[in-house]
C-alpha cells in the first residue's frame, strides 16, 4: 500500500512540474516586470535578493506560478523589500503577465533624483532627434533644392547655410537671395514709412 502511495505522490509531483512554469524563468520575468514599473526608473535598482516558489497551478486560462520575493535598494523606505507576485502564463498564446501584491516604496528624494535624471535624459534625446531631424530634412530639401533660391523661404535659406558651410558656391548664391529679400524690405519699410509720415 506504501508502495502505490509513493508513486502516486511522484507522478503527482512530475505532473505538477511539466505543466507549470519554469520557476527560474518566472522569477527572472517578475524581477524584469517590477523594474519596468516606474515611470521615473527608480524601481531599475532593485535586485533580487530571494525567491521562494510559493505554489504553481494550471487553471482554464493559465498557468500560474506563485512567488514570494524579497528584494533590496538603496533608495527603499524599509529594506530589504518583500511582496508576493504571480506570474500568469496564456496556455493558447504563451503570453505572460504579472500580478503583484504590494508595489515598493521608495524615499522621496530618489524618487525626486531619478525623476530629474530621467528628464534630462528625456531632453537630451530630444535634443539629440531635432538635430537628427534638421540634418535629414536640410540633406534631402538639399537634394531637392529647386534650381530658383528665390522660390526657398528665409528659414529653409538659413538651414541650407547652416548645414552646408563648406559649399562655397551655394552660400554665395543663399547670400544673393537674401541680400535681395533685406533690400525689397528696407525698401518697404522707407515706403511705409513715408505712408505713415503722410497721415
Amino acid at each position: 500500500m506504501q508502495k502505490g502511495r509513493l508513486v502516486a505522490i511522484f507522478l503527482s509531483l512530475l505532473w505538477d512540474c511539466t505543466n507549470c512554469i519554469d520557476i527560474v524563468s518566472c522569477e527572472q520575468y517578475s524581477i524584469d516586470q517590477l523594474r519596468s514599473l516606474s515611470s521615473t526608473g527608480i524601481f531599475e535598482s532593485l535586485e533580487l535578493l530571494e525567491a521562494k516558489h510559493s505554489e504553481s497551478k494550471e487553471g482554464l486560462y493559465h498557468k500560474l506560478c506563485s512567488l514570494d520575493v524579497v528584494m533590496d535598494s538603496s533608495h527603499l523606505v524599509n529594506p530589504p523589500f518583500t511582496t508576493k507576485v504571480t506570474v500568469m502564463e496564456d496556455l493558447e498564446s504563451g503570453e505572460r503577465s504579472l500580478a503583484v501584491e504590494d508595489l515598493p516604496v521608495m524615499r522621496d528624494d530618489a524618487i525626486e533624483d531619478f525623476w530629474l535624471k530621467d528628464a534630462k535624459n528625456h531632453l537630451a534625446r530630444k535634443e539629440s532627434l531635432l538635430a537628427d531631424l534638421q540634418t535629414t530634412y536640410v540633406a534631402t530639401s538639399l537634394t531637392k533644392l529647386d534650381p530658383e533660391l528665390d522660390l526657398q523661404s528665409s528659414a529653409a535659406l538659413r538651414a541650407f547655410l547652416k548645414a552646408s558651410p563648406d559649399d562655397a558656391k551655394l552660400q554665395r548664391d543663399i547670400m544673393q537671395v537674401l541680400d535681395r529679400r533685406l533690400a525689397r524690405l528696407v525698401e518697404w519699410e522707407k515706403q511705409a514709412g513715408v505712408a505713415a509720415r503722410n497721415l
